[in-house]
């Protein structure tokens, strides 16, 4: 698998690299055919995390399927976050970012290739790896979000604007609400 991408584009996958080392110790990443997913568990297994870069985020995105159909591998997230070390200094030096995974060798590498010509490369080495989907019912599970108007679009004016496409999905139950004063 190898996948490459602008410069402009590393803060946002250093960010959803941040936050699922947050969550698990170790990060999966899978290459799709739709894309690449990033995935994590936390160690009790309570708590799951997974972003899902499609092939639109990549410049170039070719994937070498091997007997399974999908590739994955596992690396340790405190090896993964020194990639992504000062992600505000990285957005303004990087060129081109890329991500190549020798699953024979045992080796996720990523390269930096800066502005000024210098190719930075960051070996990880893989861990053994099966496969991590969650199993949950989502007509049980739901998520409540109660907040106040003001706030909420304060929080969705900082989502930009020149995305080629972006889902917003906001489900909204009329309640009874009183006022005291």
């Amino acid at each position: 698998m190898k996948c490459s991408t602008p410069g402009r584009y590393i803060k946002a996958f250093g960010r959803a690299v941040y936050c699922l080392s947050k969550i698990g110790e170790d990060i999966y990443f899978e290459g799709e055919s739709n894309g690449l997913a990033v995935r994590t568990v936390s160690q009790s297994r309570s708590a799951y995390g997974s972003f899902l870069f499609h092939t639109s985020f990549f410049s170039k995105f070719t994937l070498q399927t091997q007997n399974s159909g999908e590739l994955r591998c596992k690396v340790s997230s405190r090896s993964c976050l020194s990639v992504f070390k000062s992600l505000a200094t990285l957005e303004k030096t990087v060129d081109t970012f890329s991500i190549e995974l020798k699953y024979t060798e045992g080796e996720l590498i990523f390269v930096h290739r800066l502005k000024t010509g210098v190719k930075k490369q960051y070996v990880l080495a893989l861990q053994e790896c099966e496969g991590l989907n969650a199993i949950f019912d989502k007509t049980n599970n739901f998520v409540q979000l109660a907040t106040n108007c003001r706030f909420l679009s304060e929080c969705v004016v900082h989502f930009p604007s020149n995305v080629s496409e972006e889902r917003r999905c906001l489900y909204v139950r009329a309640e009874a609400h009183q006022a005291y004063g």
